[in-house]
């Protein structure tokens, strides 16, 4: 599905089909085993639905991406994040109260996986479709402009990632009256991580290493993820001591 085409939706869909009734959160625990049988819950909701001749709604859809998702297989993730596009489209909301632009955000997430190129394009839609910031959220902005960030640096456009950065960090400040604090600042440092991966693409290795160092030494009080952590502690142990 296009996303131009879908973007940004009108009304809630009011289909006759069965709501699921597993936690997404129990889908995208970090335990597999938990995830698993999640997933054979819904699998078996699913097969009911389907039995009962009015078949899985797009929330079904949805659901069946978040587990791919999860556990690592971004093909299939994409693929399902489609199929609740293609079931959602024309509405905005599905009847569990998510966004047709939320299906639309974690179909990039996998596509920046797997077809980097193409969460280039759709992240730059999600930027034009982005609603307005409501207190205490990550803006739809901010997480769009983060994905665009990632996908550049993927596909190799370094100058693009670091203009994009930019963008996003000046959004970042007029935004971050209204974010929460944990979130945000994960989101701000997981940009500046990809910033220092940009300059080091474009050989400028000085500025990179000043980068990730500015990472390990962010203030004891801000949080940042260990994933980023230890990304910039590897990437500086590899660029060396000059």
């Amino acid at each position: 599905m296009d996303l131009l085409g879908v973007l940004p939706g009108s009304g809630t869909y009011r289909g006759p089909e069965p709501l699921p009734q597993v936690a997404e959160s129990s889908l995208e625990h970090p335990d597999y085993r938990v995830r698993d049988e999640a997933f054979a819950l819904l699998s078996s909701q699913k097969r009911s639905a389907d039995a009962s001749g009015r078949g899985a709604g797009p929330e079904f859809m949805y659901l069946y991406g978040v587990y791919h998702a999860a556990s690592g297989d971004y093909g299939q993730a994409a693929f399902y994040f489609n199929s609740g596009l293609r079931r959602l489209a024309p509405y905005a909301f599905d009847r569990q109260g998510r966004d047709i632009w939320l299906y639309g955000y974690r179909r990039t997430e996998a596509y920046l996986q797997v077809e980097p190129v193409k969460a280039v394009r759709d992240a730059r839609i999600l930027m034009r479709f982005a609603a307005p910031p409501v207190q205490g959220r990550m803006p739809q902005k901010l997480l769009a402009l983060e994905l665009l960030v990632k996908a550049q640096v993927r596909t190799g456009d370094y100058g693009g990632a670091l203009d994009t950065a930019q963008e996003y960090f000046k959004a970042w400040e007029e935004l971050k009256g209204m974010l929460p604090y944990v979130q945000g600042f994960y989101s701000f440092y997981r940009v500046v991580l990809e910033r220092a991966k940009a300059l080091e693409g474009l050989g400028r290795l000085d500025e990179a290493r000043s980068v990730y160092r500015a990472i390990l030494n962010s203030p004891p009080k801000v949080p940042v993820e260990s994933a980023v952590l230890k990304e910039a502690e590897n990437r500086l142990k590899a660029l060396g001591l000059e």
